[in-house]
């Protein structure tokens, strides 16, 4: 009979075992042991290490059933991490439980299982899918399929956007295709699509390669990619979409073309020589992996800590501030930065780059890029997570690949090797053991990336890539994809990796497969892969080579979590302990509880295991979200009675009220809504299905980061710069610009085929339906919400608003109630950069100041007079109001509630 996973006790660092937060030091935190029934354990003790010196403690059995005993036991956190291990007396001797699982006998600590005072990554990372893109090979702005207009760099070696990546020699680094960062804006919808809520870029910075890790400077964005107004505006389209946008920083060296190198060279004795090492050898200074064109940056100069990582006017904090306002990091070479001969900084480093961004943006993530055991870097309280090549992506390639490739193994002199479930396990357990578990539930894990061959071109044994698939979207830790793979585009090395997205392709919903030269795909068969507890189609060395549409869904194997007769999937059995008595996941930490200070574990994912995958095959996820969702399966977190029809939502509302051929103004949460099928694109189907082909959805759709600098009084925007800042905003397009914080509801309307949009460059409305046209006519630059707006009109022709999952402080109408209180309202100065006659003007103007801090109060006393309809649409209470009535009502109580102002 095979061993089975449950039969050995266990400990992880999950909510079943750990209580959920962060600890402190002189916490005392209880820890769960399970063994199973059948297990001869006469004690249990817990081993901790505390200032280096081994103590033993007594777990207590807290409950017994026919199946397993669980054992508590208390560990103090002493230190700033702190290790522990189970000791089981049996008779005849003992055995250890640790991270890499149980062991008759004696075995270091490396693997013991540690709590640590360090914060876990940011919670919105627990439930990511991030998508990978190298800016010269996803999009070009202009379309075109020959090689890149206009002026190009000297160094540039042009390709036209069908050529096959160089793989190898010379012109590897200098083919330029021409991607930039408006085609990347352009193409945003299909990362939503997939179900991808975090973009990560490779480098921006001007360089003298495609790969931009040789920067000359990071002062600015490079011109090839469209420059920092680009850049700025990439960054709003994704958080305008609810999305989030990661850059790539290379701390450990600079390019040889860099403005200090080129300083250094110059005077040896000026501040920016002190950044380098220098050496009596050729080239006269130290590079990475002895590159010339990367001189290596030496982190013993204070001044160099400042520029780059240290306080608000370093590269770090200026990449997370507006207009980037990136939301993480994620650090090239982080392995070798501040690491040369006997100097060795990189934990300084770590800490010092953590304490900059969280002093900027506490909820922005730093991850590492480290090919090999992290172990200890990553326990330091710096990176919050790590690329997981070694815990993951090798040992995945040797379990499923095919055992005739001839792909080299990550840099070994040898090809992949072929090895079996129980390797690949044990493998996993020994990498995972050697971090807090805060940490390997946010640990990158990938198939592949730009520094790899593709998943497809390993040849994967047959059915191979559905089940790297299913791991990928189950196994702890956040899905990385990189862009290409939910088609399967192939490459045999890194740089060959680095394919051009084949968009006439995409867009005409074609298979790329067996295209020459390039042969990206296989000719399999694909599907996407999407959304956390999802796992997608793509078979690699399957039979059919018949074309395929690209993704626009996930769909997962079926049979998932049977695909090995030997070993199970990882992650597809698991035990969940009873709950001890008076408290949901065991006993609370004592003596100064963390509590209060959340962990983010991801269990979401974990418990949802197998379940998951199964779930992807209705293409529903069932799990929940704490940002609003935005992509094709199902988002927020709403009632648990879900998934909703986009039907069934109809019929709610229009029980409701939400009547045929009418006007609906409409202010929605897919977050509140629930689970909804098709997401935020269900949700606007669901309107449009109740109101019919003669009725008229509007939404807001504010960009109102286009206004004025000084208007919005951003501290993270220094006076200093806020005229730079205001030159750079890119002019209002009805058709391109972003909405910004109105939600993934309203940004698909705008998207939507058909949908027009008013002129106001700071607070337009979308519309879709007949009266369209009519009702976002007039849009006045100084009246944005009185009666020179769409809301007059809206007024005018009876429409209905709906607040759906939201409170009337969202509701756009009362600006105009405040207009017409009759109260003298003071006039505030702003402007907008807008097109005219073929050229970008800025344009000043005056608006209304207006006041939403007492809109919950007048909804509740609106809903008292009976006019306010409510009930359940999906997993939220909806509120359907005649904005006539609310208008003339709000107007009335301003008057006799505010105090007059001018």
């Amino acid at each position: 009979m095979a061993h089975h996973l449950l039969d050995e006790p266990h400990h992880d660092g999950s909510e079943q075992y750990v209580p959920v937060g962060v600890p402190r030091l002189g916490d005392v935190v209880p820890v769960r042991f399970r063994v199973p029934a059948g297990g001869t354990e006469r004690e249990v003790w817990v081993r901790t290490v505390r200032d280096g010196e081994p103590r033993m403690e007594p777990a207590r059995l807290d409950r017994v059933d026919e199946h397993e005993r669980w054992y508590v036991a208390d560990v103090p956190v002493h230190n700033p991490v702190t290790s522990y291990r189970a000791l089981l007396v049996e008779p005849g001797g003992y055995r250890w439980l640790n991270g890499r699982g149980v062991h008759a006998r004696d075995v270091p600590d490396a693997a013991d299982f540690r709590l640590t005072v360090h914060e876990a990554a940011p919670a919105w990372l627990d439930d990511a899918v991030v998508y990978q893109v190298f800016p010269d090979r996803f999009a070009r702005s202009s379309g075109h399929e020959g090689p890149p207009t206009g002026p190009l760099p000297d160094w540039a070696l042009p390709a036209s956007w069908s050529d096959e990546p160089i793989g190898e020699g010379p012109g590897t680094p200098t083919q330029l295709y021409g991607g930039d960062l408006p085609g990347i804006e352009s193409r945003l919808a299909h990362l939503q699509r997939l179900g991808v809520d975090t973009l990560y870029l490779t480098p921006v910075f001007p360089s003298r390669s495609n790969h931009r890790y040789d920067a000359s400077t990071f002062a600015h964005v490079d011109p090839l990619l469209g420059g920092d107004a680009a850049f700025a505006s990439l960054s709003a389209a994704v958080h305008a979409r609810g999305m989030r946008i990661i850059g790539d920083l290379t701390t450990n060296h600079t390019g040889a073309g860099h403005e200090w190198f080129a300083r250094a060279l110059a005077d040896r004795t000026s501040e920016e020589a002190q950044f380098y090492y220098w050496q009596d050898a050729e080239p006269g200074y130290v590079a990475w992996l002895g590159h010339a064109s990367l001189p290596k940056l030496d982190y013993r100069a204070a001044s160099l800590a400042r520029r780059m990582i240290d306080g608000p006017d370093s590269i770090i904090a200026r990449g997370l501030r507006e207009p980037y306002a990136l939301d993480g990091w994620r650090i090239d070479v982080a392995n070798m930065t501040g690491r040369y001969a006997a100097d060795d900084v990189t934990h300084q480093v770590a800490r010092t780059i953590r304490a900059t961004m969280r002093a900027i943006n506490p909820d922005s993530v730093l991850v590492s890029e480290h090919f090999h055991d992290a172990g200890t870097d990553l326990q330091a309280g710096g990176w919050h997570a790590n690329m997981n090549y070694s815990a993951f992506t090798r040992p995945v390639w040797t379990w499923l690949v095919d055992p005739a490739t001839t792909l080299d193994f990550l840099g070994l002199p040898t090809r992949i090797p072929r090895r079996d479930g129980h390797a690949m396990v044990d493998t996993m357990r020994d990498f995972d053991s050697a971090v807090p578990w805060n940490v390997t539930t946010h640990q990158w894990n990938m198939l592949g990336s730009h520094d790899t061959p593709r998943a497809h071109r390993r040849r994967c044994a047959r059915g191979g890539v559905e089940v790297a698939a299913g791991l990928l979207f189950t196994y702890p830790g956040t899905p990385a994809l990189f862009a290409g793979d939910e088609g399967g585009l192939t490459g045999r090395n890194g740089e060959h990796a680095r394919v051009p997205m084949p968009w006439s392709q995409i867009d005409a919903g074609e298979d790329p497969g067996g295209t020459p030269p390039r042969s990206r795909c296989s000719g399999a068969s694909s599907r996407c892969v999407a959304r956390r507890g999802r796992c997608g189609r793509a078979v690699c060395g399957g039979r059919s080579s018949r074309a395929t549409p690209w993704p626009t869904c996930a769909r997962p194997p079926t049979n998932a979590c049977s695909c090995s007769p030997h070993v199970p999937l990882v992650g597809c059995a698991t035990a969940a302990p009873p709950a001890a008595s008076g408290s949901r996941t065991g006993e609370p930490v004592r003596r100064g509880t963390a509590g209060g200070r959340p962990a983010r574990p991801g269990s979401a994912r974990r418990r949802a295991g197998c379940a998951g995958v199964a779930a992807a095959v209705t293409g529903i996820d069932t799990g929940t979200s704490t940002s609003p969702g935005t992509g094709p399966g199902v988002r927020g977190g709403g009632s648990a009675s879900g998934p909703h029809l986009p039907t069934e939502l109809a019929a709610q509302l229009r029980a409701l009220g939400v009547g045929p051929g009418g006007v609906l103004l409409v202010h929605a949460s897919l977050r509140a809504i629930g689970t909804v099928v098709g997401g935020a694109q269900g949700a606007v189907l669901a309107l449009e299905d109740a109101l019919g082909p003669a009725g008229t959805l509007v939404m807001p759709s504010q960009s109102w980061r286009l206004c004025d600098p000084q208007y919005l009084d951003d501290p993270q925007v220094p006076a200093e710069r806020r005229d730079a800042v205001r030159d750079a905003l890119p002019v209002y397009d009805r058709d391109w610009t972003p909405s910004r914080t109105m939600g993934a509801v309203a940004e698909v309307l705008r998207t939507q085929p058909g949908t027009v949009r008013s002129a106001h460059p700071h607070r337009s409305f979308v519309a879709r339906g007949p009266a369209a046209a009519d009702l976002l006519a007039r849009h006045d630059l100084d009246d944005p919400v009185g009666e020179g707006s769409p809301l007059a009109r809206v007024h005018a022709l009876g429409a209905q608003v709906l607040l759906l999952g939201v409170g009337y402080d969202k509701c756009t109408a009362l600006h105009l109630a405040e207009a017409r209180s009759g109260l003298p309202v003071a006039r505030v100065p702003n402007g907008a950069p807008l097109l005219l006659d073929g050229h970008r003007v800025w344009v000043p103007f005056e608006e209304p100041a207006v006041d939403d801090s007492d809109f919950l109060a007048l909804g509740e006393a609106f809903a008292v007079t009976g006019r306010e309809r409510s009930g359940q649409v999906g997993g939220t209470t909806a509120r359907l109001v005649d904005v006539r009535e609310l208008v003339d009502f709000a107007a009335a109580w301003f008057a006799r509630t505010r105090v007059p102002r001018a």
